[in-house]
Protein backbone atom coordinates (compact mmCIF):
# COMPACT_ATOMS: atom_id res chain seq x y z
CA UNK A 1 0.00 0.00 0.00
CA UNK A 2 1.27 3.43 -0.97
CA UNK A 3 1.04 5.70 2.21
CA UNK A 4 1.84 8.79 0.69
CA UNK A 5 2.56 9.72 4.37
CA UNK A 6 5.08 12.43 3.79
CA UNK A 7 3.68 14.25 0.74
CA UNK A 8 5.48 17.40 1.13
CA UNK A 9 9.47 15.55 1.12
CA UNK A 10 7.72 13.60 -1.90
CA UNK A 11 6.80 16.64 -3.53
CA UNK A 12 10.27 18.24 -3.06
CA UNK A 13 12.04 15.25 -4.44
CA UNK A 14 9.67 15.27 -7.68
CA UNK A 15 9.93 19.58 -8.01
CA UNK A 16 14.24 18.78 -7.43
CA UNK A 17 14.18 16.55 -10.48
CA UNK A 18 15.72 17.12 -13.95
CA UNK A 19 13.75 17.45 -17.02
CA UNK A 20 16.33 18.67 -19.69
CA UNK A 21 19.56 20.81 -19.52
CA UNK A 22 18.96 23.53 -16.36
CA UNK A 23 14.80 22.63 -16.46
CA UNK A 24 13.70 20.62 -13.41
CA UNK A 25 10.18 19.98 -12.74
CA UNK A 26 9.93 22.80 -10.30
CA UNK A 27 10.90 24.94 -13.11
CA UNK A 28 7.95 23.16 -15.25
CA UNK A 29 5.32 23.89 -12.14
CA UNK A 30 6.78 27.31 -12.07
CA UNK A 31 5.27 27.97 -15.49
CA UNK A 32 2.05 25.99 -15.34
CA UNK A 33 0.96 27.52 -12.73
CA UNK A 34 1.65 31.07 -14.15
CA UNK A 35 -0.09 30.62 -16.89
CA UNK A 36 -2.86 28.63 -15.49
CA UNK A 37 -4.96 31.22 -17.50
CA UNK A 38 -4.31 29.51 -20.82
CA UNK A 39 -6.12 26.51 -20.08
CA UNK A 40 -9.67 28.62 -19.15
CA UNK A 41 -11.27 28.06 -22.54
CA UNK A 42 -10.69 24.34 -22.20
CA UNK A 43 -13.37 22.65 -19.51
CA UNK A 44 -11.79 19.61 -19.91
CA UNK A 45 -8.78 17.42 -20.42
CA UNK A 46 -9.90 16.16 -24.00
CA UNK A 47 -10.35 19.30 -24.86
CA UNK A 48 -7.25 20.40 -24.71
CA UNK A 49 -5.73 17.32 -26.53
CA UNK A 50 -8.21 18.49 -29.40
CA UNK A 51 -6.58 21.38 -29.47
CA UNK A 52 -3.11 20.11 -29.69
CA UNK A 53 -3.80 18.15 -32.52
CA UNK A 54 -4.75 20.85 -34.66
CA UNK A 55 -2.26 22.52 -37.10
CA UNK A 56 -2.32 25.84 -36.01
CA UNK A 57 -1.58 25.80 -32.15
CA UNK A 58 -1.24 28.33 -29.91
CA UNK A 59 2.35 28.68 -28.92
CA UNK A 60 1.03 29.32 -25.21
CA UNK A 61 -0.93 26.38 -25.59
CA UNK A 62 1.93 24.00 -26.87
CA UNK A 63 3.94 25.19 -23.99
CA UNK A 64 2.31 24.83 -21.00
CA UNK A 65 1.29 21.26 -22.81
CA UNK A 66 4.92 20.63 -22.29
CA UNK A 67 5.29 21.44 -19.07
CA UNK A 68 2.07 19.52 -17.63
CA UNK A 69 3.48 16.45 -19.44
CA UNK A 70 7.33 16.87 -17.16
CA UNK A 71 5.26 17.04 -14.40
CA UNK A 72 3.09 14.49 -15.08
CA UNK A 73 6.05 11.92 -16.19
CA UNK A 74 7.75 13.09 -12.35
CA UNK A 75 4.56 12.27 -10.91
CA UNK A 76 4.14 8.88 -12.32
CA UNK A 77 7.90 7.86 -11.73
CA UNK A 78 7.65 8.97 -8.28
CA UNK A 79 4.25 6.90 -7.27
CA UNK A 80 5.83 3.87 -9.19
CA UNK A 81 8.51 3.85 -6.95
CA UNK A 82 6.39 4.09 -3.94
CA UNK A 83 4.26 1.16 -5.29
CA UNK A 84 1.51 3.00 -6.30
CA UNK A 85 -0.18 2.30 -9.78
CA UNK A 86 -1.75 5.41 -10.93
CA UNK A 87 -2.15 5.88 -14.61
CA UNK A 88 -0.86 8.43 -17.03
CA UNK A 89 -4.60 9.88 -18.03
CA UNK A 90 -5.66 9.59 -14.64
CA UNK A 91 -2.44 11.96 -13.39
CA UNK A 92 -3.10 14.35 -16.67
CA UNK A 93 -6.54 14.71 -15.58
CA UNK A 94 -5.82 15.16 -11.90
CA UNK A 95 -3.01 17.88 -12.51
CA UNK A 96 -4.66 19.06 -14.81
CA UNK A 97 -7.89 20.15 -12.74
CA UNK A 98 -5.54 21.33 -9.72
CA UNK A 99 -4.38 24.01 -12.53
CA UNK A 100 -7.40 24.75 -13.34
CA UNK A 101 -8.51 24.99 -9.55
CA UNK A 102 -5.48 27.75 -8.86
CA UNK A 103 -3.74 25.53 -7.04
CA UNK A 104 -0.65 27.47 -5.75
CA UNK A 105 1.40 23.89 -5.85
CA UNK A 106 -0.49 21.02 -7.68
CA UNK A 107 1.99 18.41 -6.86
CA UNK A 108 1.01 18.76 -3.84
CA UNK A 109 -2.68 18.84 -4.34
CA UNK A 110 -2.42 15.72 -7.10
CA UNK A 111 -0.51 13.38 -3.66
CA UNK A 112 -3.42 15.08 -1.21
CA UNK A 113 -5.93 13.49 -3.91
CA UNK A 114 -4.27 10.19 -4.15
CA UNK A 115 -3.91 9.90 -0.60
CA UNK A 116 -7.38 10.57 0.56
CA UNK A 117 -8.71 8.14 -2.61
CA UNK A 118 -10.82 5.21 -1.45
CA UNK A 119 -8.43 3.36 -3.93
CA UNK A 120 -5.04 3.66 -2.43
CA UNK A 121 -5.73 0.62 -0.34
CA UNK A 122 -4.34 -2.83 -1.92
CA UNK A 123 -6.21 -5.01 -4.00
CA UNK A 124 -5.68 -7.70 -5.97
CA UNK A 125 -5.10 -9.39 -9.24
CA UNK A 126 -6.22 -12.68 -10.29
CA UNK A 127 -4.00 -14.17 -13.30
CA UNK A 128 -4.19 -17.57 -14.63
CA UNK A 129 -1.23 -19.95 -15.42
CA UNK A 130 -0.59 -23.19 -17.13
CA UNK A 131 1.66 -25.68 -17.40
CA UNK A 132 2.49 -24.95 -14.02
CA UNK A 133 2.44 -27.55 -10.81
CA UNK A 134 3.06 -27.66 -7.34
CA UNK A 135 5.21 -31.10 -5.86
CA UNK A 136 3.45 -32.81 -3.25
CA UNK A 137 0.38 -31.27 -4.90
CA UNK A 138 -0.31 -34.22 -6.89
CA UNK A 139 -1.17 -38.07 -6.07
CA UNK A 140 -0.01 -37.04 -2.25
CA UNK A 141 -2.30 -34.26 -2.45
CA UNK A 142 -5.21 -35.65 0.02
CA UNK A 143 -2.30 -36.48 2.57
CA UNK A 144 -0.76 -33.16 2.17
CA UNK A 145 -3.13 -30.39 2.02
CA UNK A 146 -1.26 -27.23 3.06
CA UNK A 147 1.06 -27.85 0.31
CA UNK A 148 -1.08 -27.20 -2.66
CA UNK A 149 -1.07 -23.26 -2.06
CA UNK A 150 2.35 -21.28 -1.97
CA UNK A 151 1.90 -17.70 -0.11
CA UNK A 152 4.52 -15.24 -0.30
CA UNK A 153 3.24 -12.33 2.04
CA UNK A 154 6.43 -10.38 2.11
CA UNK A 155 6.56 -10.66 -1.62
CA UNK A 156 2.70 -10.15 -1.84
CA UNK A 157 1.89 -13.04 -4.50
CA UNK A 158 0.21 -16.63 -4.29
CA UNK A 159 0.21 -19.50 -6.09
CA UNK A 160 -2.40 -22.11 -5.95
CA UNK A 161 -3.04 -24.69 -8.06
CA UNK A 162 -6.29 -25.71 -10.42
CA UNK A 163 -9.50 -26.89 -7.65
CA UNK A 164 -11.68 -27.74 -10.40
CA UNK A 165 -14.10 -26.49 -8.26
CA UNK A 166 -15.90 -22.75 -8.10
CA UNK A 167 -16.29 -22.66 -5.08
CA UNK A 168 -13.15 -23.91 -3.49
CA UNK A 169 -11.46 -21.56 -6.35
CA UNK A 170 -13.18 -18.34 -4.09
CA UNK A 171 -12.50 -19.74 -0.94
CA UNK A 172 -8.70 -20.17 -1.40
CA UNK A 173 -8.43 -16.89 -3.20
CA UNK A 174 -10.26 -15.13 -0.18
CA UNK A 175 -7.83 -16.98 2.34
CA UNK A 176 -5.33 -15.79 0.44
CA UNK A 177 -6.49 -12.26 0.45
CA UNK A 178 -6.05 -12.00 4.21
CA UNK A 179 -2.96 -14.08 4.26
CA UNK A 180 -1.34 -10.62 1.69
CA UNK A 181 -2.77 -8.33 3.90
CA UNK A 182 -5.76 -6.83 1.82
CA UNK A 183 -8.27 -6.10 4.61
CA UNK A 184 -11.69 -5.31 2.39
CA UNK A 185 -13.51 -8.55 1.55
CA UNK A 186 -14.30 -10.37 -1.61
CA UNK A 187 -17.95 -10.42 -3.32
CA UNK A 188 -18.41 -14.49 -4.35
CA UNK A 189 -20.76 -13.08 -6.80
CA UNK A 190 -18.41 -11.06 -8.43
CA UNK A 191 -16.62 -14.98 -9.59
CA UNK A 192 -19.22 -16.29 -10.53
CA UNK A 193 -20.70 -13.75 -13.00
CA UNK A 194 -17.26 -13.57 -14.29
CA UNK A 195 -17.58 -17.55 -15.44
CA UNK A 196 -20.65 -17.46 -16.81
CA UNK A 197 -20.39 -13.99 -18.79
CA UNK A 198 -16.39 -14.07 -19.93
CA UNK A 199 -16.46 -18.18 -19.80
CA UNK A 200 -13.52 -18.32 -17.77
CA UNK A 201 -13.48 -21.55 -16.96
CA UNK A 202 -9.74 -21.13 -15.62
CA UNK A 203 -11.28 -19.86 -12.72
CA UNK A 204 -11.69 -23.61 -11.68
CA UNK A 205 -9.33 -25.07 -14.38
CA UNK A 206 -5.98 -23.45 -14.24
CA UNK A 207 -3.46 -22.82 -12.05
CA UNK A 208 -3.85 -19.16 -10.24
CA UNK A 209 -0.98 -16.34 -9.53
CA UNK A 210 -3.21 -13.98 -7.21
CA UNK A 211 -0.85 -10.64 -6.53
CA UNK A 212 -1.41 -7.80 -3.70
CA UNK A 213 -1.31 -4.89 -5.96
CA UNK A 214 -2.72 -0.98 -5.51
CA UNK A 215 -3.55 0.54 -8.73
CA UNK A 216 -6.05 3.58 -9.90
CA UNK A 217 -7.07 3.57 -12.95
CA UNK A 218 -9.93 5.66 -14.91
CA UNK A 219 -10.00 2.88 -17.76
CA UNK A 220 -9.43 -0.81 -18.65
CA UNK A 221 -5.84 -1.00 -19.88
CA UNK A 222 -4.76 1.98 -18.37
CA UNK A 223 -2.28 0.40 -16.13
CA UNK A 224 -2.18 -2.91 -18.24
CA UNK A 225 1.82 -2.21 -18.60
CA UNK A 226 1.95 -1.22 -14.62
CA UNK A 227 0.52 -5.01 -14.34
CA UNK A 228 1.77 -7.21 -16.56
CA UNK A 229 5.09 -5.68 -15.06
CA UNK A 230 4.65 -6.72 -11.49
CA UNK A 231 3.38 -10.06 -12.80
CA UNK A 232 6.43 -10.31 -14.79
CA UNK A 233 8.59 -10.01 -11.42
CA UNK A 234 7.10 -12.08 -9.78
CA UNK A 235 6.82 -14.98 -12.44
CA UNK A 236 10.09 -14.09 -13.04
CA UNK A 237 11.09 -15.03 -9.50
CA UNK A 238 9.22 -18.39 -9.67
CA UNK A 239 11.35 -19.72 -12.66
CA UNK A 240 14.46 -18.65 -10.91
CA UNK A 241 13.67 -20.45 -8.07
CA UNK A 242 12.35 -23.85 -9.38
CA UNK A 243 15.63 -23.15 -11.61
CA UNK A 244 17.62 -23.22 -8.05
CA UNK A 245 15.88 -26.74 -7.16
CA UNK A 246 17.92 -29.72 -6.25
CA UNK A 247 18.25 -32.75 -9.44
CA UNK A 248 16.32 -34.47 -6.53
CA UNK A 249 13.58 -32.48 -6.37
CA UNK A 250 13.38 -31.72 -10.12
CA UNK A 251 13.37 -35.99 -10.81
CA UNK A 252 10.08 -35.77 -8.58
CA UNK A 253 8.06 -33.86 -10.66
CA UNK A 254 5.61 -36.31 -12.51
CA UNK A 255 2.88 -38.26 -10.33
CA UNK A 256 3.78 -35.93 -7.65
CA UNK A 257 3.21 -32.71 -9.22
CA UNK A 258 -0.22 -31.05 -9.46
CA UNK A 259 0.81 -30.32 -13.39
CA UNK A 260 0.13 -34.37 -13.86
CA UNK A 261 -2.63 -35.17 -12.15
CA UNK A 262 -6.47 -34.35 -12.25
CA UNK A 263 -5.63 -31.38 -14.53
CA UNK A 264 -8.13 -29.70 -17.27
CA UNK A 265 -6.50 -26.66 -17.61
CA UNK A 266 -7.13 -24.32 -20.94
CA UNK A 267 -5.10 -21.53 -22.28
CA UNK A 268 -8.31 -20.14 -23.67
CA UNK A 269 -8.29 -16.44 -21.81
CA UNK A 270 -9.19 -13.25 -22.63
CA UNK A 271 -9.66 -11.64 -19.71
CA UNK A 272 -7.56 -11.58 -15.79
CA UNK A 273 -9.05 -9.57 -13.06
CA UNK A 274 -8.25 -6.90 -10.76
CA UNK A 275 -9.97 -6.71 -7.44
CA UNK A 276 -9.72 -2.96 -6.06
CA UNK A 277 -10.42 -0.95 -3.16
CA UNK A 278 -13.74 1.38 -2.55
CA UNK A 279 -15.18 2.99 -0.27
CA UNK A 280 -17.12 0.28 1.40
CA UNK A 281 -15.36 -3.01 3.32
CA UNK A 282 -15.69 -5.08 -0.17
CA UNK A 283 -13.87 -5.02 -2.85
CA UNK A 284 -15.11 -4.12 -6.15
CA UNK A 285 -13.67 -6.00 -9.47
CA UNK A 286 -12.85 -5.31 -13.23
CA UNK A 287 -12.58 -8.30 -16.07
CA UNK A 288 -9.52 -6.95 -18.02
CA UNK A 289 -10.02 -7.72 -21.52
CA UNK A 290 -6.58 -8.91 -22.99
CA UNK A 291 -5.00 -7.15 -25.94
CA UNK A 292 -1.86 -8.84 -26.51
CA UNK A 293 -2.72 -12.33 -26.24
CA UNK A 294 0.82 -13.64 -27.35
CA UNK A 295 2.82 -11.60 -23.97
CA UNK A 296 0.06 -12.58 -21.82
CA UNK A 297 -0.18 -16.15 -23.13
CA UNK A 298 3.78 -16.36 -22.80
CA UNK A 299 4.10 -14.96 -19.29
CA UNK A 300 1.22 -17.22 -18.10
CA UNK A 301 2.89 -20.42 -19.18
CA UNK A 302 5.20 -21.18 -16.81
CA UNK A 303 6.34 -25.00 -17.63
CA UNK A 304 8.10 -25.16 -14.06
CA UNK A 305 7.27 -27.57 -11.14
CA UNK A 306 8.03 -26.14 -7.56
CA UNK A 307 8.58 -27.61 -4.39
CA UNK A 308 7.06 -25.54 -1.59
CA UNK A 309 9.22 -26.66 0.78
CA UNK A 310 12.47 -25.09 -1.39
CA UNK A 311 10.90 -22.63 -0.93
CA UNK A 312 11.11 -22.09 2.63
CA UNK A 313 14.17 -24.13 3.09
CA UNK A 314 15.79 -21.49 0.68
CA UNK A 315 13.88 -18.65 2.28
CA UNK A 316 16.91 -15.71 1.83
CA UNK A 317 17.92 -16.58 -1.53
CA UNK A 318 14.04 -16.56 -2.52
CA UNK A 319 13.92 -13.15 -1.09
CA UNK A 320 17.16 -12.03 -2.71
CA UNK A 321 15.65 -13.11 -6.49
CA UNK A 322 12.31 -11.18 -5.56
CA UNK A 323 14.49 -8.21 -4.12
CA UNK A 324 16.19 -8.09 -7.13
CA UNK A 325 13.69 -8.65 -9.78
CA UNK A 326 11.76 -5.79 -8.01
CA UNK A 327 14.59 -3.24 -7.82
CA UNK A 328 15.31 -3.89 -12.10
CA UNK A 329 11.58 -3.17 -12.52
CA UNK A 330 11.23 -0.30 -10.65
CA UNK A 331 14.72 0.95 -12.02
CA UNK A 332 13.13 0.61 -15.29
CA UNK A 333 10.60 2.78 -14.15
CA UNK A 334 12.59 5.22 -12.95
CA UNK A 335 15.37 5.40 -15.61
CA UNK A 336 14.01 3.87 -18.94
CA UNK A 337 10.34 5.54 -18.60
CA UNK A 338 10.54 8.66 -20.64
CA UNK A 339 14.05 9.27 -20.71
CA UNK A 340 16.65 9.08 -23.70
CA UNK A 341 19.81 8.66 -24.15
CA UNK A 342 20.50 7.15 -20.58
CA UNK A 343 23.01 4.73 -19.47
CA UNK A 344 21.36 3.73 -16.62
CA UNK A 345 18.08 3.70 -18.01
CA UNK A 346 19.30 1.60 -20.81
CA UNK A 347 21.15 -1.21 -19.13
CA UNK A 348 17.83 -1.34 -16.56
CA UNK A 349 15.71 -2.27 -19.94
CA UNK A 350 17.89 -4.36 -21.34
CA UNK A 351 18.56 -6.85 -17.99
CA UNK A 352 14.94 -6.70 -18.53
CA UNK A 353 14.97 -8.31 -22.02
CA UNK A 354 17.28 -10.90 -21.05
CA UNK A 355 15.29 -11.83 -17.93
CA UNK A 356 12.25 -12.38 -20.30
CA UNK A 357 14.45 -14.36 -22.38
CA UNK A 358 15.20 -16.35 -19.25
CA UNK A 359 11.75 -17.26 -19.04
CA UNK A 360 11.24 -18.17 -21.88
CA UNK A 361 13.66 -20.96 -22.05
CA UNK A 362 10.81 -22.44 -19.94
CA UNK A 363 8.44 -22.27 -22.38
CA UNK A 364 6.06 -25.19 -22.66
CA UNK A 365 5.63 -27.32 -25.80
CA UNK A 366 8.37 -25.87 -27.60
CA UNK A 367 11.31 -27.27 -29.68
CA UNK A 368 14.39 -28.07 -27.45
CA UNK A 369 16.46 -25.55 -30.03
CA UNK A 370 13.99 -22.43 -28.98
CA UNK A 371 15.20 -22.84 -25.15
CA UNK A 372 18.57 -23.03 -26.12
CA UNK A 373 18.52 -20.36 -28.03
CA UNK A 374 16.56 -18.50 -25.15
CA UNK A 375 18.70 -19.61 -22.74
CA UNK A 376 21.62 -18.34 -24.63
CA UNK A 377 20.28 -14.76 -26.02
CA UNK A 378 19.68 -14.08 -22.14
CA UNK A 379 23.53 -14.56 -21.18
CA UNK A 380 24.33 -12.42 -23.93
CA UNK A 381 22.23 -9.71 -23.44
CA UNK A 382 22.86 -9.90 -19.80
CA UNK A 383 26.89 -9.98 -19.99
CA UNK A 384 27.97 -8.28 -23.26
CA UNK A 385 27.66 -4.57 -24.04
CA UNK A 386 27.29 -4.95 -28.15
CA UNK A 387 27.84 -7.36 -31.25
CA UNK A 388 31.27 -8.00 -31.90
CA UNK A 389 33.51 -11.25 -31.95
CA UNK A 390 34.62 -13.46 -29.50
CA UNK A 391 31.68 -13.91 -27.37
CA UNK A 392 31.71 -17.03 -25.95
CA UNK A 393 35.13 -16.49 -24.86
CA UNK A 394 33.56 -13.16 -23.29
CA UNK A 395 30.67 -14.86 -21.82
CA UNK A 396 33.02 -17.62 -20.53
CA UNK A 397 35.36 -15.01 -18.42
CA UNK A 398 32.36 -12.81 -17.15
CA UNK A 399 30.66 -15.92 -16.04
CA UNK A 400 33.85 -16.73 -14.23
CA UNK A 401 33.96 -13.39 -12.82
CA UNK A 402 30.45 -13.18 -11.54
CA UNK A 403 30.58 -16.31 -9.87
CA UNK A 404 33.74 -15.90 -8.17
CA UNK A 405 34.44 -17.92 -4.97
CA UNK A 406 30.81 -19.63 -5.85
CA UNK A 407 30.61 -23.72 -5.55
CA UNK A 408 30.71 -24.99 -9.11
CA UNK A 409 31.79 -22.26 -10.87
CA UNK A 410 33.94 -24.38 -13.20
CA UNK A 411 31.15 -26.56 -13.78
CA UNK A 412 28.69 -23.43 -14.79
CA UNK A 413 31.55 -22.39 -16.75
CA UNK A 414 30.83 -25.34 -18.36
CA UNK A 415 27.48 -25.25 -18.75
CA UNK A 416 27.59 -21.99 -20.53
CA UNK A 417 30.25 -23.51 -22.87
CA UNK A 418 28.06 -26.33 -24.12
CA UNK A 419 25.09 -24.06 -24.06
CA UNK A 420 26.90 -21.56 -26.34
CA UNK A 421 28.07 -24.27 -28.54
CA UNK A 422 24.89 -25.88 -28.91
CA UNK A 423 23.23 -22.22 -29.94
CA UNK A 424 25.87 -21.85 -32.69
CA UNK A 425 25.45 -25.03 -34.11
CA UNK A 426 21.74 -24.52 -34.08
CA UNK A 427 22.35 -21.18 -35.42
CA UNK A 428 24.65 -21.87 -38.16
CA UNK A 429 24.35 -25.13 -38.92
CA UNK A 430 20.44 -26.37 -38.01
CA UNK A 431 21.49 -28.82 -36.07
CA UNK A 432 19.56 -29.30 -33.31
CA UNK A 433 20.68 -31.56 -30.40
CA UNK A 434 19.26 -32.06 -26.54
CA UNK A 435 20.72 -30.28 -24.56
CA UNK A 436 20.55 -30.87 -20.26
CA UNK A 437 20.02 -26.88 -19.53
CA UNK A 438 19.76 -27.56 -15.53
CA UNK A 439 23.56 -26.07 -14.76
CA UNK A 440 23.47 -23.07 -17.32
CA UNK A 441 20.23 -22.17 -15.98
CA UNK A 442 21.60 -21.47 -12.62
CA UNK A 443 24.76 -20.14 -13.99
CA UNK A 444 22.36 -17.37 -15.29
CA UNK A 445 20.30 -16.85 -12.34
CA UNK A 446 23.57 -16.54 -10.10
CA UNK A 447 25.01 -13.99 -12.70
CA UNK A 448 22.04 -12.27 -12.63
CA UNK A 449 22.15 -11.78 -8.80
CA UNK A 450 25.65 -11.12 -8.78
CA UNK A 451 25.01 -7.76 -11.45
CA UNK A 452 22.16 -7.18 -9.80
CA UNK A 453 24.11 -6.53 -6.74
CA UNK A 454 27.05 -4.44 -8.50
CA UNK A 455 24.19 -2.19 -10.72
CA UNK A 456 23.91 0.84 -7.75
CA UNK A 457 27.78 1.46 -8.46
CA UNK A 458 27.05 2.03 -12.77
CA UNK A 459 27.09 6.30 -13.74
CA UNK A 460 25.77 7.45 -17.04
CA UNK A 461 29.38 7.91 -18.32
CA UNK A 462 30.58 4.38 -18.53
CA UNK A 463 30.54 3.87 -22.50
CA UNK A 464 31.24 0.21 -21.96
CA UNK A 465 28.23 -0.58 -18.87
CA UNK A 466 28.26 -4.39 -18.83
CA UNK A 467 31.54 -4.44 -19.15
CA UNK A 468 32.26 -2.47 -15.96
CA UNK A 469 29.69 -4.44 -14.32
CA UNK A 470 31.56 -8.02 -14.54
CA UNK A 471 35.58 -6.90 -14.31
Amino acid sequence: MAQLDAIKDIAAKIHAEKVIKKLTVAGSVAYITDHAGDLARFQYLDDLAEELIRDEVDENVRAISFHLENVRNALARELWQQGLGVGPYTLDELLFGAVKNGDSNPVVSVLERLRRSEKNAPGLVVFPLHSFGVLAAGLLKPFRRASYILVRPGAGYALTIQTNSLRETISLIDGTRSRLGVTKQLDPSLFWHWRESRGADWLERNPLLIARMTTIAGYYNENEFLTLGRLQVITASIVMMAAMQSRREEQSAWFFSSGAINNWQTTDVNHYFILTSSHDQVLRGESVPIHDHNQVREMAGLAVDVDPRHFRRESARSSAIFSSLEALFRGYLKHSIDRQNSTVGNVHRKIMEAVTFFRRSFQPGRDDWTAVISLATAFEMLLTDRFEGGVKARLMNRTQTLLRGVNGTRRYQAAVDALYVARSETVHEGKVSRLDLYDARQAFVLCFLEIMRRLPQLREDQPNPMQHLTI
